[in-house]
This record gives structure tokens, C-alpha cells and sequence, in this order.
């Protein structure tokens, strides 16, 4: 008897599932609904919060680098904890929603992610450089050709390059860009630059904290001497890597700045604006955000609702930057960047959409 009344029982919860799926849901949501919304709320105030202790604790950086995700989801979480009446959880979002926007702001304020295209390619005092990290493993080499050939920098850099890339490289343009300083790598550490412009000098700078290189090129631009840095630090997947990230653009920024002269860095530098660690390599400077604070991606390629951009290209307080909205995949992890550098008569840094 026992067994045919619990017999009864499951037959009728499944017929109810099976007939009434909907009003099923909305029971489990009822009883639920507090509970999954404060847990929202709760992780959204712990992933605001964590990212500004990221230069105390590397481990929590992580968390600095979403800012514009934490915003949408902020939103959400208003209009998700009102329309479950949970009005306590809706002002939590709020107040995360309010932080967010207070990092990320400059970036709405000045138009986001819109940036304009250039026609700097006409006016002969610009110069336009190039940034790709084109990921080791990755052998669509005629990507990156086209893109060069299209966007048609003076100076381009690329990352994670070995014997191949180098190879395919040279070959390509053997003849427009015949200047070429290279440090291939096995792993994740090549990196090279290609040059239509004579330099005056370049070398393989050494970073003892990462074993990493980076590249510096001298020439004098428009009559004005002008020194341009590529670097790729380690990606901070620990506390020692994120250590190790943090001493080799030190170091650099160290010999950028014993030299009065202007100059860029630029390269991937697994580091988002937002982050403490970025603003305090500005902060130890002369470079500026030449995007100031501007929400655009470059990393993950393959997924923008996660895009962050790790990619940059920051130039000395001298010099005025403008970003072209060009980029492309070119069968990389990584999107290009163009960016396009003027030595500014003004000693203040300035931001240029070129129309």
C-alpha cells in the first residue's frame, strides 16, 4: 500500500513537470528568489571591491580588469532584484553600479569605444605605428600581411614571434620595410619590429626579473628625437608572474625616463587601465593613457562580452596620440592596434580622434 502511494506520487510530480513546466519554474523561483539575488549582489560587491587591493595582493588584480562587464551586470542586478522585490539587493547593485561607473566613466563621458577613423596617413607629420601580438602558435601568416599592407604603418611591431614568423615576415616585405630588428622565441617571448623609416639606433633590452626582452628603436622624427619601446611582460597568472610583470615595465619605464627626450611604449601588456599596477606605472612616468580610460578590447579576440584591452600604446606627456578604430583578426588570441604619434608642442598630453 505504502509502495503504490509513493508510486502514485512520482507519477503525478512528473505529469505536473511534463504538463506544467512553467508553473514549476515559477515555484522554484519563488521560494529561491531571495537567495539567488542576494548571492548576485554579494559576488557583484566582491569582484567592485577586490581589484583595489590588486597592488597589495596580485592574486585579487583579476577583478580590476572588468570594469565595464561589472557595470552591465550592475544594471541587471537593479532590474533583476526590483522585479523580484528583493529592494535591499537592488540598492547594493546600485551602489556597485555607482563604483563602476566612477572608474569607467571618462571612457562614456568621452565617447566609449567610438573611435573615429584617421586620415592621418595624409598628413606626412604623423607617424603610424602597428602593434600585433600574432600568438606563437598560430601560422595564418597572410592576415597579418594583408593588414599591414592595408593600414600601411610606418613602424610595426609584432610579439610572440619565432623563426618562421621572422622568416615569412622578412620576406613579405622585404623591400617596403627593409629596416628589421628581431628576437625570435620559442615560446611566448619573440618579438620584432619592421621599419620603412631609417633609425638612428636599436637594441635588445634585458629584464633580469621576467628573462624577457624588449625592443628600443632611436630615430629622429620631423626634426625631433623620438624613442619607441616594445615590450610583452609575462601574463600575471600567479603572484610571482604578476611580480615579475610589474619589474619589467619598471625597469624599462626606468630607462625610458633617464632620457628627457619623448617616447612611446607599446606592445601587450597583460594589464588593463583599471588596475592598480597600470596606474601606478603612470603614476612612477611620463606616459599617459592615450585612450584615457576609453572602452575598447583587444583581448580575448574570439569572445568581446569579455574583452578587455591588454593591448597598448601610451605615449610620453610630449607627444599627442591619436587611435584610429582599425583593427582586424588575424588568427591571433589577440587584435591589432593602430595608433599614429605627433611630438605636440604643448608639454600636456593630449588625445586626438582624427576626423
Amino acid at each position: 500500500m505504502l509502495a503504490s502511494s509513493m508510486w502514485k506520487k512520482i507519477c503525478l510530480s512528473i505529469y505536473f513537470v511534463t504538463r506544467h513546466p512553467f508553473n514549476l519554474a515559477i515555484r522554484v523561483w519563488d521560494r529561491s528568489r531571495r537567495v539567488v539575488v542576494w548571492s548576485g549582489a554579494g559576488a557583484l560587491v566582491f569582484v567592485s571591491v577586490a581589484g583595489f587591493a590588486g597592488l597589495q595582493y596580485p592574486g585579487l588584480e583579476v577583478f580590476a580588469h572588468f570594469r565595464v562587464q561589472y557595470v552591465v551586470c550592475a544594471f541587471a542586478g537593479i532590474l533583476l532584484a526590483w522585479w523580484s522585490g528583493v529592494t535591499r539587493a537592488s540598492a547594493v547593485a546600485g551602489v556597485c553600479l555607482a563604483i563602476n561607473l566612477w572608474i569607467v566613466g571618462p571612457g562614456i563621458v568621452t565617447g566609449g569605444g567610438l573611435l573615429a577613423k584617421s586620415n592621418a596617413g595624409s598628413d606626412a607629420a604623423w607617424l603610424r605605428l602597428l602593434h600585433a601580438n600574432v600568438l606563437l602558435s598560430n601560422r595564418q601568416y597572410d592576415l597579418l600581411i594583408d593588414f599591414v599592407r592595408e593600414t600601411q604603418p610606418d613602424i610595426w611591431f609584432v610579439q610572440e614571434v619565432d623563426l618562421r614568423w621572422v622568416a615569412r615576415l622578412r620576406s613579405a616585405f622585404e623591400t617596403e620595410y627593409p629596416y628589421v630588428i628581431a628576437e625570435p622565441g620559442t615560446k611566448a617571448t619573440g618579438m620584432a619590429a619592421f621599419s620603412r623609416i631609417p633609425y638612428d639606433g636599436a637594441r635588445i633590452l634585458r629584464h633580469p626579473a621576467s628573462g624577457r626582452p624588449s625592443i628600443e628603436l632611436q630615430l629622429t622624427w620631423r626634426g625631433s628625437p623620438l624613442r619607441l619601446y616594445s615590450s610583452h611582460p609575462p601574463a600575471p597568472y600567479s603572484a610571482a608572474k604578476a611580480s615579475a610583470r610589474n619589474l619589467q615595465i619598471r625597469e624599462l619605464l626606468a630607462i625610458a625616463d633617464a632620457d628627457p627626450s619623448p617616447y612611446v611604449l607599446i606592445g601587450d601588456m597583460n594589464n588593463t587601465v583599471y588596475a592598480p599596477s597600470f596606474q601606478d606605472w603612470l603614476a612612477r612616468s611620463r606616459l599617459v593613457d592615450s585612450e584615457r580610460g576609453r572602452w575598447s578590447y583587444t583581448w580575448p579576440a574570439w569572445f568581446p562580452a569579455l574583452g578587455i584591452r591588454i593591448d597598448h600604446c601610451l605615449g610620453s606627456r610630449e607627444l599627442a596620440v591619436a587611435h584610429p578604430a582599425r583593427t582586424a583578426w588575424i588568427g591571433s588570441d589577440h587584435l591589432p592596434i593602430v595608433c599614429e604619434i605627433k611630438v605636440s608642442a604643448a608639454q600636456q598630453p593630449k588625445m586626438i580622434d582624427k576626423q
